[in-house]
């Protein structure tokens, strides 16, 4: 799956949409495994000290993403057009939820708040990434447990946690990534 250029474009729309139709899948494929965790993972959740919630799996969920994301950037324009894609289906996984949760109101209210919490949150992982374990626990702990008393024990799991899966994604071939042959 390469990227098309200007020119292919033009001269072959078909061939672009079907392109573009295929990256699609691709990064609906790749969402599902990361919004699948909360479900996957509820009891580890739940040791975590985390609650079983619309909120925990927002968050839970962003730091997945985050995870596939971080990969996806050593991808060049490929990967930064999976990346927006992915970014795309959790907020038509979002507005399903609040629609099935029953919220009828304030949703745009409602998104722009949660859009604000993923920049926020993957800024943070980002810094983490950068700056090592102290930032990265800082955020998961500010972002899974709202900066509420915690168990130091359990932070340090989830630290290893995201260490663990960033570093698995990290020795991935691209066409691995490209291909979803990844698990968490």
């Amino acid at each position: 799956m390469e990227y098309p250029d200007h020119v292919s474009k033009i001269m072959d729309p078909v061939g672009y949409v079907k392109w573009k139709m295929l990256l699609i899948d691709v990064a609906r494929e790749s969402y599902e495994k990361c919004s699948f965790q909360f479900e996957n993972k509820k009891p580890q959740l739940q040791e975590w000290g985390l609650d079983l919630n619309f909120q925990t799996w927002f968050n839970f969920t962003v730091l997945h993403v985050w995870l596939v994301s971080s990969r996806l950037r050593t991808e060049g324009k490929l990967g930064h057009e999976l990346q927006q894609e992915i970014f795309n289906h959790i907020w038509l996984d979002v507005e399903i939820k609040l629609h099935q949760a029953g919220v009828k109101t304030r949703i745009n209210k409602i998104t722009d708040n949660l859009i604000g919490s993923y920049y926020g949150q993957t800024l943070a992982y980002d810094e983490g990434l950068k700056k090592g374990k102290p930032v990265l626990a800082s955020a998961l702990w500010r972002n899974l447990y709202a900066a509420q008393q915690m168990d130091l024990v359990k932070i340090k799991s989830m630290v290893e946690y995201t260490e663990a899966h960033l570093e698995m994604l990290n020795k991935l071939e691209p066409v691995q990534v490209l291909n979803r042959e990844f698990t968490f």
